[in-house]
């Protein structure tokens, strides 16, 4: 009699200890729902095929991996950023996008002409490209902001990563132009501002002077803060500190030594 209670007793046991599991490791995940989620792993610097297996291993979707312009600072095709985040708890499922470093291959230039400059823009990241430089100028026809022209143009091939110019509209002219004061400024600053202002960039005159800094503009043609009904050229003098005889260049200094032995 007693034999049989404790049989039944230590059964008993047996089928609550089978059930507890059952529930702890079946049921109770089921009803939660933790049983399917993981850590996203921190992938970053990875290359990008190995992240994907990476992430399939764990459950997850990969999107179609967006790349960045090609940066010669960076390793192509690694993974730069994730979302979600690394280390956040997902289900099983979830689709993870992964941003990458580009790969420099050749890309199509897209036609950005009568764009915004910030569509421009946009437009040519999205092509894997990048801005170079940016040129205003003023323009009757295309409204204030948007690209006259660019460089290359459209449907050439270049590799990614490569810089385009752009021309973007100052919109009508003003009723006057004034002359920029361009006196000590860099000869770069001062082309672009030349072209900013409504005029054109006339002959560079580069002079061997040792009392300027190199590269810097010493005189210019036109009086700073003269006003004109219409653009013109304005040519420059740009100061040196060595000469090279393969550029039109005026040694100050020594004009400067004849002139005060004549005298």
């Amino acid at each position: 009699m007693i034999l049989n209670g404790l049989k039944y007793f230590f059964a008993s046991i047996m089928l609550i200890g089978i059930g507890l599991v059952i529930f702890d490791t079946v049921l109770l995940p089921l009803y939660v729902g933790y049983d399917n989620e993981h850590y996203v792993p921190d992938l970053r610097g990875v290359d990008t095929k190995e992240a994907i297996k990476v992430l399939h291993s764990y459950g997850f979707h990969v999107e179609k991996p967006i790349p960045r312009p090609f940066n010669e600072n960076e390793k192509p095709d690694i993974v730069l950023n994730m979302s979600p985040r690394q280390f956040t708890k997902v289900k099983e499922g979830r689709t993870i996008k992964l941003t990458i470093s580009g790969t420099r291959n050749h890309v199509k230039v897209p036609n950005v002409i009568g764009k915004s400059q910030r569509n421009a823009t946009f437009e040519i990241n999205r092509h894997r490209l990048i801005v170079d430089t940016i040129h205003t100028e003023y323009n009757t026809e295309i409204q204030k902001g948007y690209v006259i022209d660019q460089l290359p143009k459209s449907g050439d091939l270049r590799l990614a990563g490569y810089g385009v110019i752009l021309f973007v509209s100052e919109g009508n002219p003003p009723d006057y132009f004034k002359v920029p004061d361009l006196i000590n400024m860099d000869q770069s600053k001062a082309e672009k501002l030349i072209l900013k202002k409504g005029f054109q960039v006339g002959n560079i005159v580069k002079e061997y002077r040792k009392d300027w800094l190199e590269g810097t503009v010493m005189e210019q043609s036109l009086t700073p803060g003269l006003r004109l009904n219409y653009p013109v050229r304005i040519d420059i003098h740009i100061a040196i500190d060595k000469i090279d005889t393969t550029d039109e260049i005026i040694d100050t200094n020594n004009v400067l030594d004849s002139l005060e032995r004549s005298l």
